[in-house]
């Protein structure tokens, strides 16, 4: 459940390219998708690791 959040919220991060292209870029318009990318990040990778050992065999993992 947490990595399906994770990629949801990772979704809203062409937001920022928008942004860019139309040459409207601000500080905090550029501060705003990266907050959360950065939140779910910090989510995401321990919950792929702590998955792995579930998806592959324990011979295969070491």
């Amino acid at each position: 459940m947490i990595i399906v959040a994770c990629q949801v919220v990772s979704g809203l991060t062409p937001a920022a390219a928008v942004v860019i292209l139309t040459r409207t870029a601000d500080t905090e318009m550029l501060a705003g998708p990266a907050l959360p990318t950065g939140a779910t990040g910090a989510f995401f990778q321990p919950a792929m690791k702590g998955m792995s050992p579930q998806l592959v065999d324990g011979f295969q993992y070491r």
